[in-house]
């Protein structure tokens, strides 16, 4: 009789189940120890840090809210406005002081609101310095988050672009604050500042065109006059400038470094 046993492989024991086959290892991630766990995530990027801790730049310092320029510039914006006020509670007197001298062609005293109006420049001035610095460093923070807000130094030279920097500033702002600026604000605002400022602008003006540029003689008296009731017409709309410049910087402080 044949013998169909099969052959017991070496070093098994005869009549035992020889072992199963080994599971497959899986294959490696590239520069893994075989056989090793992949490694979790790698450390997310500041602005996409757990919301429990303060947002980081790229060097990891906390972004902070430019609180102290705000300040300073409301401040400024605010003693403008005084001014302003201050100019336009003087302007009947100013207008009769202004037609006496036309009338008479002597000059003895200058009015004390053109005076006081002189004041007005340097404020602007530091108005403007305190907008771009603060606007600058939410700009800084935006992207340090990872955004990209806008055109690069439009709270700089936007100001100085005729009739299209009444679009470019606002919408730099609204940039910076990452979108979190009211557009009902940014247009009040910028609509309100550009009336005030048109309505001074032209009180200043009309009483030079009540002389002839010929004679130097006043021809036209009715304009001189026109000058208080312009002015006045500006002081309220000026107000109303300041009141939402406010709330917008005040909004756009706390709010720009909401993701």
């Amino acid at each position: 009789m044949t013998d169909n046993t099969e052959p017991t492989p070496p070093g098994i024991i005869p009549g035992a189940q020889p072992p199963a086959p080994p599971a497959p290892a899986s294959a490696s991630a590239p520069g893994l120890i075989p056989g090793a766990a992949a490694p979790a995530d790698a450390t997310p990027a500041p602005w996409q840090q757990s919301t429990t801790g303060p947002l980081r730049d790229a060097r990891g310092n906390p972004l902070t809210a430019p609180t102290s320029l705000s300040w300073a510039l409301i401040g400024s914006a605010g003693a403008y406005t005084l001014i302003g006020l201050v100019v336009a509670s003087l302007a009947g007197n100013d207008a009769a002081v202004l037609l006496d001298a036309l009338e008479t062609g002597e000059f003895a005293s200058l009015p004390v609101g053109l005076l006081i109006s002189l004041l007005s420049t340097p404020v602007l001035i530091l108005s403007f310095i305190a907008y771009g610095l603060w606007a600058g460093r939410m700009r800084g923070n935006r992207v340090a988050m990872g955004d990209k807000p806008g055109l690069a130094g439009v709270e700089w030279w936007g100001w100085f672009v005729p009739l299209v920097g009444l679009v470019l500033v606002p919408m730099g702002l609204r940039r910076v604050s990452g979108h979190k600026a009211p557009v009902g604000l940014l247009v009040g605002w910028m609509a309100s500042w550009t009336v005030a400022q048109a309505l001074s602008g032209i009180a200043g003006a009309v009483p030079s065109f009540a002389i002839d540029a010929t004679s130097g003689e006043l021809v036209r008296p009715e304009l001189v006059d026109a000058y208080a009731p312009l002015m006045w017409a500006s002081a309220p709309v000026l107000v109303l400038a300041l009141v939402l410049f406010v709330l917008l910087i005040r909004r756009s402080t706390t709010a720009h470094l909401e993701p």
